[in-house]
């Protein structure tokens, strides 16, 4: 279908499919890549472009429907000096870290000044409430929004930077290209004869695969080839969650796609690569798979009960690895005790929502046998070696690069086996393949955290010194445990975080790690502290009630004081130095 419009101030007639929504017409048709695709459901702002001077949500306007109009991205707004104001004080006030949200703010920001020049913080507030923030917290954008306005209102042209550093917050260097929409995410680059690959994933928590027929997916028009785990599993070697610093681990070896049974649902079953990600995805309709369900693993502790369902057969239970840690004498402490409290802690997973989706680029050059590698990730060193090991490619002949990554806070850690799929199909096709996960998928597919039951007990004198403290700790963790990085850290560090900066000496805690039919579990951003926090805070607290006494003076009676450092917990962890009554002080003002 023929449109015409003009974008920046240029007219533009190209053809497009109906369905193609204008963030990407924008992206892919004239490569302003400035707009970015968060959320794709018009929820996040990552996707805010002007139509006719209004503000548009990107991926909820198709791009028929600008047809005739004027649209106005980042890069024009940018390049015309309209928002140079805007865009010096979102640096000067460090109001961007990844970047990937800052577009959408500055052209919000940016109409929120043209109908009110003078708004006050809660205003501000207000008018970006539409707009998600995974990294700043939004206080120092309220405080970039505010400079702006007051500089506008004197009249005063952005300051120019005098090149010292002294006396000074230093601006980031990279920030200059991030307000101005010239960031390079991975999805934003695009190679020749680059092709898209989407994934069949299990409906089922558990269900055994017991037909695949691919025939409507590879007739469509198109569509370039058409993968079973079967077919893929012959270009890569299957990988192992475990650590061997944890003896007695245990996880199965994992493929890119499942092989014969499914163990969560979203697990990728079929890849579909296609000559874009809305063919690929029309492919994955027309995949048929005939499934057997399979009784689902779903509670931790009826997964440890005799009989129970087994996720991986083979390997005789559903336990991955149990962990006990024990200082001093707990039991006299607790026989001894003028009062025993105990709480059960039962803290929900939840996953990182970051604005950009994982995603992934691989070329594979058969002439000089090469693998490139894009990949919005945190360790692009573990993954050139785990993409040499199990794609059999020289190490030398690997290359990952890491551009822009749009937030990630632990999430792009670890290896996923969509992603090993797109790189071992880059290898087995001979061309480049990107994978992009959609949000739905991300929900389905990141790893999640923070699934755990903790019960927990503390002993006490009468006046409040606490005398010991028992944990247990029920971690269940999805179908693998994760890799290379495993999955039983998070429980480990529960069981040693969890005493904190208070001074019993006898403790004892079990950490029992297990499998179940749902998406993976691993650690993210501040690795067991706040199921940890949460369990030790709120048994101070129900320790203060049970005695009626000021739960702040029992901390202090209980903390650290500052001639006890360097100290060691019975736990193991070790506190140098730090300023535990002076941080309580500061809470109560």
């Amino acid at each position: 279908m023929k449109i015409d419009l003009t974008v920046n101030g240029t007219p533009i007639s190209r053809e497009v499919e109906p369905r193609k929504n204008l963030v990407d017409f924008l992206r892919e048709e004239l490569q302003l890549t400035g707009s970015h695709v968060g959320c794709e459901h018009g929820v996040c702002g990552a996707c805010t472009v002007r139509v006719d001077g209004g503000l548009v949500r990107g991926c909820l306007m198709l791009a028929v429907q600008a047809d005739g109009c004027r649209v106005e991205t980042i890069e024009g707004l940018a390049e015309s000096g309209a928002i140079a104001d805007l865009q010096q004080a979102f640096r000067l006030e460090n109001a961007l870290q990844c970047g990937f949200c800052t577009s959408g703010m500055l052209l919000t920001a940016h109409a929120l000044l043209e109908r009110t020049p003078r708004p006050d913080p809660a205003t501000i507030r207000e008018a970006l409430g539409a707009n998600y923030c995974r990294c700043t917290g939004y206080h120092a954008i309220v405080q970039a929004v505010s400079r702006a306005a007051e500089r506008r209102a004197a009249a005063a042209s952005p300051a120019p930077a005098d090149g010292s550093y002294i006396g000074r917050t230093v601006v980031r260097p990279q920030t200059a290209r991030l307000v101005a929409g010239r960031g390079t995410y991975t999805d934003d680059v695009a190679l020749p004869r680059l092709c898209h690959v989407a994934f069949v994933r299990s409906p089922h928590a558990h269900a055994r695969i017991v037909a695949i027929d691919t025939a409507g997916a590879a007739a469509l028009p198109g569509v370039i080839a058409v993968v079973t785990g079967r077919e893929l599993a012959a270009h890569c070697e299957p990988w192992v969650g475990v650590l061997k610093n944890y003896p007695g681990m245990k996880s199965p070896p994992q493929y890119p796609l499942a092989l014969d049974t499914a163990v969560w649902q979203g697990e990728p079953v079929v890849a579909v690569v296609a000559q874009s990600r809305a063919l690929a995805e029309d492919g994955c309709g027309r995949v048929r798979v005939t499934w057997e369900p399979l009784p689902p693993v779903v509670d931790a502790e009826a997964a440890l009960a005799p009989g129970a369902a087994l996720v991986h057969p083979e390997l005789g239970d559903n336990l991955i690895l149990e962990t006990r840690v024990k200082a001093g004498d707990v039991e006299a402490a607790f026989r001894e005790a003028d009062v025993v409290v105990r709480e059960t802690f039962d803290t929900g997973r939840h996953t990182v929502v970051s604005l950009e989706a994982r995603v992934v680029l691989a070329d594979y050059d058969r002439a000089d046998e090469t693998l490139t590698v894009y990949h919005s990730g945190q360790a692009p060193y573990m993954l050139h070696d785990i993409l040499s090991r199990h794609l059999r490619v020289p190490e030398h002949r690997v290359r990952v690069i890491n551009k822009d990554v749009g937030g990630s806070f632990g999430l792009k850690i670890h290896t996923y086996p969509d992603e090993i799929a797109t790189c071992a199909l880059a290898v087995m096709l001979g061309r480049p393949v990107k994978f992009l996960a959609d949000r739905v998928e991300s929900f389905q597919t990141d790893i999640h955290s923070r699934d755990h039951r903790v019960v927990a007990e503390l002993s006490a004198t009468r006046d409040g010194t606490i005398t010991a403290m028992r944990v247990d700790d029920l971690a269940p963790v999805g179908a693998f445990s994760m890799y290379p990085r495993s999955s039983v850290v998070e429980s480990g560090q529960i069981l040693r975080t969890t005493p904190g900066p208070y001074r019993f000496r006898n403790y004892e805690a079990r950490g029992r790690v297990v499998f179940q039919n749902k998406t993976p579990m691993s650690q993210y951003r501040a690795v067991g502290h706040p199921v940890a926090a949460l369990v030790m805070e709120a048994m101070v607290d129900r320790l203060a009630r049970a005695l009626g006494l000021d739960p702040v003076e029992v901390r202090r009676r209980n903390l650290l004081t500052a001639d006890m450092y360097p100290y060691t917990a019975p736990s193991g962890l070790f506190f140098e130095k730090l300023s535990h009554h002076e941080s309580l002080d500061a809470v109560l003002e």
